[in-house]
């Protein structure tokens, strides 16, 4: 009960997911970014729509009972995609997993549909649609504006892609054509807003996004007509080919790093989404090989990626969602959730009070108690010496004494070096350097 939702002792609304949610829920971001995709998914019934920490006015309503049952329809093996990460022998895993298998019951009926594909996904809002909103704020000098497109289908990996260095090109650095022209101000205007950037939205059916943060007040309304004719613009002029060429080796060079930095991170996130949205096993592979290979688009030409534009941004219907501040609304929402919680005590009382607050304390003096020492004597303590290290060969200017260890061990890379282009002069300059050598498609220098 302490980790979803519960009331306690004194009528607070708490919870571990209940209070995330209460830290977000009224921010400015958070409404323009849910009522973009009520807009782009409207009718109130497709999951993409939702607000996926749940709403408080929601959570709220939940009981125990409807909680264990959710768990009880989704949190079962046979809907379920483990992953596992790190330098293990999967002949041990499978045997271990063999092993809680055959201590798990039988499955009963097959789990309903995951909510996403309960309902087909609707017609985005007719002409896109474009609402204004007011969120809580202590001053009303900034606000939020967002615009959304819906698109195609995931599994179409090669225009994903294409999407993803596209919104690299048009907004990811100072040089691009988004940050020039909202940020830092473009044809003799000032810039309005303190950031800006593109992003993509990746269920079964994809939508793209353009999100202004930190908007000047009196600059929200006119955000819209101006991105608009901002690609346009782009479109007449061209793509600036030298530069998407490099956008694209840093794409493919960055994704390929993550790969070395970050794998248990990388790879998981593109698992996890074949798993959700994939059709087959191939879609898990498809989407892999789109995403490390993202240097096959150097083949494309400033009118591909004109026409992409065209296609998905200028020709397609645009929602816009405009989050003006507001600190009425702050003063409104302060009001109603202090009449709020005096009703609930009130209807409570001091008995009903005191029955949470008892509640409360099971639960937490549950969830304190001490693992039992049985519990943490099964698990196997692995042999340290099964833990493998990253090999690491090092050479240093100016070199060590031959008759130091280092020496050795660092004198093949020393000789490779100096045979690669003299490094050996370094020996006489007046500064340590050092050379650190592992099996890596990247170097470094700190």
């Amino acid at each position: 009960m302490t980790e979803i939702y519960h009331i306690d002792g004194q009528g607070n609304d708490a919870g571990v997911v209940y209070c995330e949610m209460q830290a977000i829920e009224n921010e400015g971001g958070s409404i323009a970014y849910l009522e973009l995709r009520r807009l782009l998914y409207p009718g109130g019934k497709c999951g993409y729509a939702s607000e996926t920490g749940g709403l408080m006015a929601d959570i709220r309503t939940l009981t125990l009972d409807r909680i264990k049952k959710y768990h009880t329809d989704y949190y079962r093996p046979d809907n379920a995609c483990l992953i596992v990460t790190g330098m293990v022998n999967p002949g041990d895993v499978f045997e271990s997993l063999a092993t809680i298998e055959a201590k798990l019951p039988s499955m009963p009926a097959p789990p309903p549909p995951r909510t996403w594909f309960a309902n087909e996904v609707p017609a985005p809002t007719p002409g896109g649609g474009d609402v204004r909103v007011e969120f809580a704020s202590d001053e009303e000098d900034t606000g939020t504006v967002m615009l959304g497109w819906r698109g195609g289908q995931w599994r179409d990996f090669d225009e994903v892609l294409s999407l993803c260095v596209l919104h690299s090109y048009l907004g990811e650095s100072e040089v691009s054509a988004l940050h020039i022209e909202f940020v830092e101000g473009g044809d003799d205007e000032e810039g309005v807003c303190g950031s800006a950037s593109f992003g993509l939205g990746e269920y079964g059916h994809v939508f793209q996004y353009c999100s202004f943060d930190a908007v000047k007040a009196d600059g929200i309304d006119s955000i819209k007509g101006r991105l608009l004719a901002l690609l346009a613009k782009v479109c007449e002029q061209g793509i600036d080919m030298q530069r998407m060429g490099s956008v694209i080796r840093r794409f493919h060079t960055r994704h390929l790093n993550s790969l070395e930095d970050s794998a248990h991170d990388t790879l998981p996130y593109y698992l996890i989404m074949a798993f959700l949205f994939g059709q087959d096993e191939h879609d898990c592979e498809g989407k892999l090989k789109s995403v490390f290979n993202a240097e096959k688009l150097l083949s494309h030409t400033s009118e591909y990626w004109t026409m992409l534009i065209k296609r998905t941004l200028l020709d397609t219907p645009v929602a816009c969602v405009r989050a003006f501040p507001s600190t009425r609304k702050g003063d409104e929402l302060a009001e109603a959730e202090e009449g709020r919680l005096a009703l609930r005590v009130e209807a409570l009382g001091e008995q009903g009070l005191a029955s949470l607050a008892a509640k409360l304390d099971q639960a937490n003096e549950a969830n304190n108690a001490p693992i039992p020492p049985s519990i943490v004597s099964s698990f196997k303590v692995p042999d340290v010496k099964n833990v493998p290290f990253i090999p690491i060969v090092t050479a240093t200017y100016p070199s060590p004494l031959p008759s130091s260890p280092e020496f050795d061990e660092g004198a093949a890379l020393r000789e490779k070096l100096d045979q690669g282009g003299g490094v050996g002069a370094a020996d006489g300059l007046p500064f340590y350097i050092q050379f650190d050598h592992v099996p890596s498609d990247f170097c470094e220098v700190t």
